[in-house]
């Protein structure tokens, strides 16, 4: 059920990217697209602390707590306010950076779109504590509409704003009203949870969240680079904000097979918290299963339309100068599908309180895909860096499995865990690489309706073989044994 929730509200804000993008193209080309893009990378660079991993334990703590019978306290307040705190020191540190990267990448107006960026960190902070708060709590239809509101404000705001000719400043300024907005609504919804603490309780939650926030955090920091820097390298190297823009396209439609995967990984965290401080072997393990093989699936049909469909839509959605971004996107897809397959359970290493696993797996990443992309980029351009990404997400996509199966998977039944994936990975696969040959050119309106019909037919016999509903049924007969 947390699931379907997320899922639904990470859907809806892919159909929300899906309209926002080529209304972002029609008013601004291909090249302002660019721009917005390599600010919001280099923005994302300064929140790479975060607030120290806070609200990265939070719902570990909060789910702990509620799995023991214990009450939360205070702790959901203090890590609100340390956001709050630590998001006014990195909005800080980019608005003074600001004038300084733009004399370096001298995009129009690209100062002031980072001076915006840094308002609005503190809130974005904020909100990231609150919605730890919902997750850990499993509210995941408050968490759920909350993000769906958040994306809906900020596009009916960017069109206003557009309409109006802002421009790109007028998009910055969408986000910060829409943040905003989220953010009182947040506080104001739950402020019975949020108990104002004195400095005795601010200090000893501190003391409680912080040390393991600060493995968190470096994991973050690390795992933020490793999705971010391809696109700073690409800014710094070309200064071309039309092949940026031609990059971040292929990014954003690869990274529409992270739907599924990303909604299971929210609910992954807080069940495996409290899965394992229960000792409940059994559940853990159809739980990990459940989520590795409906991501598994989903995946390799999401990829497989990409493949299929991926160039008609591309120009209908965004034009013909969109095109590029097709070819980059394949090259892109075979990484990001591994990564997105296993971001399912990725959370499961945290949640069984192994952080420094995932910081030594976060740093390969980082350290690997920021090499590939310095030595690829200047050969190959934006395909040498969409090479570089995908070899990279391979490699991490391998050790996050490996790390599962040693830290978190009960060694019972791991023979049977695998020999029930095995053949809905391969079909995945299959299915991906079967549709390149017969793909839809971007204009020929036949070959997208025959092109529709194969990845329907080939979908509903993956999800089919998937065999989704035994093992929903064994998860019903596990939960109903256990009580």
């Amino acid at each position: 059920m947390g699931t379907s929730w997320t899922m639904t509200s990470t859907i809806v804000g892919v159909i929300i990217g899906l309209v926002s993008r080529p209304v972002l193209v029609a008013f601004v080309g291909i090249d302002g697209y660019g721009v917005w893009a390599s600010a919001i990378a280099v923005a994302s660079m300064f929140s790479l602390g975060g607030d120290l991993g806070v609200a990265s334990v939070l719902p570990k703590i909060i789910a702990e707590r509620r799995g023991q019978k214990r009450d939360e306290g205070t702790i959901a307040s203090s890590g609100l306010l340390f956001a709050l705190f630590t998001g006014a020191i990195a909005g800080a540190a980019l608005l003074l950076s600001s004038p300084f990267i733009g004399q370096r990448i001298s995009f129009p107006d690209f100062p002031l779109l980072l001076q915006i960026q840094s308002v609005q960190m503190p809130l974005n902070f904020a909100i990231g504590s609150l919605l730890a708060l919902l997750q850990g709590g499993r509210s995941f239809r408050a968490y759920s509409l909350s993000t769906i509101l958040l994306a809906s404000g900020n596009l009916f705001f960017m069109i206003v704003l557009l309409s109006l000719g802002a421009g790109l400043v007028g998009v910055m300024v969408a986000s910060l009203l829409s943040t905003s907005i989220l953010f009182a609504l947040l506080v104001f919804s739950y402020r019975k949870w949020l108990h104002i603490p004195g400095f005795r309780d601010l200090r000893a939650d501190l003391t409680q969240l912080v040390p393991v926030g600060l493995q968190l955090t470096v994991s973050i920091f690390l795992s933020r680079i490793m999705y971010q820097v391809d696109v700073v390298i690409l800014s710094f190297w070309t200064v071309d904000p039309t092949v940026v823009g031609s990059y971040s396209l292929a990014v954003f439609v690869a990274r529409v097979l992270w739907i599924l995967p990303g909604s299971i990984g929210l609910t992954t965290y807080p069940v495996v918290s409290e899965y394992f401080v229960q000792q409940d072997s059994r559940r853990l393990s159809a739980y990990l299963q459940t989520a590795l093989t409906a991501s598994c699936a989903m995946t390799g049909v999401l990829a497989a339309g990409i493949v299929l469909l991926g160039r008609p839509v591309l120009r209908i959605a965004f034009g013909p100068a969109a095109l590029p971004a097709y070819g980059l996107s394949l090259l892109l897809l075979a990484g990001t599908a591994a990564l997105g397959i296993v971001r399912s359970i990725a959370p499961a290493i945290l949640g069984a309180g192994r952080p420094g696993v995932a910081v030594r797996i976060s740093a390969v990443g980082a350290i690997l895909t920021s090499m590939l992309c310095l030595v690829i980029t200047p050969i190959g351009g934006s395909t040498g860096t969409a090479i570089a990404v995908s070899i990279s997400f391979s490699c991490v996509s391998v050790a996050l499995l490996w790390a599962t199966d040693k830290h978190v998977l009960p060694k019972e039944g791991r023979s049977q865990f695998y020999r029930k994936l095995g053949p809905v990975a391969a079909g995945a696969m299959v299915f991906s690489l079967a549709a390149i040959p017969v793909a839809a050119p971007d204009s020929d309106s036949w070959a997208f309706v025959v092109a529709g019909l194969i990845w329907g037919a080939g979908s509903v016999l993956l999800l089919t073989a998937s065999g989704r509903r035994a093992i929903l049924r064994w998860i019903m007969r596990s939960s109903d044994s256990s009580r």
